[in-house]
């Protein structure tokens, strides 16, 4: 049987909001101290056009789990859909200081710095995101993807990496090998941007 916290992420995962929230609001209600509620619930938020409470509770779950990179990932995601640019840029910036691996991170900095008109250091983000991805997806030039890890089990209720059991961040890793290359790698996150504008 689901706790209540792995069915409300089914319901965020299925595009059931409402279920989703009255879930994480109960949840919170008795948990004030729990980054991954707080997270979830910003992307409840975000998804219902709701982006002010969606970067609230963003901040919250970075007071409460400053260390962790996609904290500050999700909150910039936010900060670009109410329009601060400049803020978003920020908490990309200190995601990829917390971790330099995160392909996907490097890649939406490397997305707004172009946005913002500098892209010397969009080109810079863009080249790290690439060589990450380019070591895990191997080379245009006819290579074969690497297999899986078999021995790493990501349960899919779980969005944040228990990072006991993974090396590196392997939730971007696994991303990657979705995309063929990084232009369709770049289509996607720009239909997500879009999507929740």
């Amino acid at each position: 049987m689901l706790s209540k916290q792995q069915k409300a992420v089914e319901h965020l995962k299925e595009g059931r909001f409402e279920p989703a929230l009255k879930i994480f609001n109960e949840l919170i209600k008795s948990d004030k101290q729990n980054a991954d509620l707080f997270s979830y619930r910003g992307t409840v938020f975000l998804n219902m056009k709701r982006k002010r409470e969606a970067l609230s509770d963003f901040d919250r779950a970075v007071e409460l789990d400053s260390g962790y990179s996609y904290r500050y990932a999700s909150r910039a995601f936010a900060k670009d859909a109410l329009g601060d640019l400049a803020g978003a840029i920020a908490d990309y910036e200190k995601a990829v200081e917390l971790d330099p691996e995160d392909a996907i991170a490097h890649n939406n900095l490397g997305l707004l710095l172009e946005k913002q008109g500098n892209m010397p250091k969009a080109k810079q983000h863009f080249k790290t995101a690439d060589d990450f991805a380019s070591h895990f997806l191997g080379s245009e030039n006819g290579e074969k993807h690497p297999k899986p890890n078999s021995d790493i089990n990501l349960q899919p209720t779980k969005l944040k990496p228990d990072p006991k059991k993974l090396t590196g961040n392997l939730l971007w890793k696994q991303t990657l090998t979705i995309f063929s290359s990084r232009k369709e790698f770049n289509q996607f996150v720009s239909f997500i941007f879009r999507a929740l504008k």
